[in-house]
């Protein structure tokens, strides 16, 4: 998991990465939160463009990830850009960083 707050992509968004820190400092994110809403929130943030990042809200990407447990990455992406967010989103990047994302933190824990 400290994969994550090392990543180089991360470094270079200051913001989500304080806010991710945090997560992994207090034991959250490792031991009371499926990887799953993280990743997606993580993933979505990062392919958003630029520009268009600081109007996103990671807690609300979260919290929408866990409302829409038991459905795939793209669908929950689909759902938020169309209902929350119409951000111009390369979805099949978004979902190959999340995939990314998941197998890494799966290889961390062993």
């Amino acid at each position: 998991m400290q994969g994550l707050g090392h990543n180089k992509a991360m470094k270079k968004k200051g913001k989500f990465k304080q806010v991710a820190v945090m997560w992994i400092r207090d034991g959250v994110l490792i031991n009371r939160m499926p990887i799953n809403a993280v990743a997606f929130a993580y993933a979505y943030f990062l392919s958003a463009p630029a520009a268009e990042q600081d109007s996103l809200n990671v807690n609300s990407l979260v919290n929408f990830a866990f409302a829409q447990s038991g459905i795939s990455c793209l669908e929950k992406m689909t759902l938020w850009r169309s209902s929350q967010d119409p951000t111009d989103l390369d979805l099949e990047a978004a979902v190959r960083l999340y995939n990314c994302l998941l197998y890494t933190s799966d290889a961390a824990d062993e």
